[in-house]
C-alpha cells in the first residue's frame, strides 16, 4: 500500500498524484489505528462515549486516545502527566544547584 502510494506521488503526468497519495496514507493510517486499537477493547473502556452517535462506530479520535492511553482513566492520565511535570521541575532545581 504505500509503495503504491510513493508511486503515484512521483507520478508527475498524473493531476492527481498528490489526492492519491493523500488517500493511500488515511487508509494506511486506518489500518494501522484498527490494529492498534480494536472495536471492543475500546468501547469497554471506562471513557468511551460514543462521540460519532452511531452504535459500534468508534471515531478516529476514539480510536487514538486508545492507541495512546489504552483503558486508562481520563484523571489518571492528567494526574500522572502533572506529577511527571511535577518530578521534572524538582529535578532540573536540584541539577542546578
Amino acid at each position: 500500500m504505500l509503495s503504491a502510494s510513493l508511486d503515484n506521488l512521483l507520478d508527475k503526468g498524473n493531476k492527481l498524484r498528490f489526492n492519491n497519495f493523500a488517500y493511500g496514507i488515511r487508509e494506511l493510517s486506518r489500518h494501522i489505528l484498527h490494529n492498534l486499537s480494536p472495536d471492543k477493547e475500546v468501547i469497554n473502556c471506562v471513557w468511551y462515549k460514543n462521540d460519532s452517535k452511531k452504535p459500534g462506530q468508534l471515531t478516529r479520535a476514539e480510536r487514538v486516545k486508545y492507541a495512546i492511553q489504552k483503558g486508562l482513566p481520563d484523571k489518571f492520565v492528567e494526574t500522572f502527566y502533572e506529577t511527571e511535570d511535577l518530578f521534572l521541575e524538582v529535578f532540573l532545581v536540584i541539577r542546578c544547584c
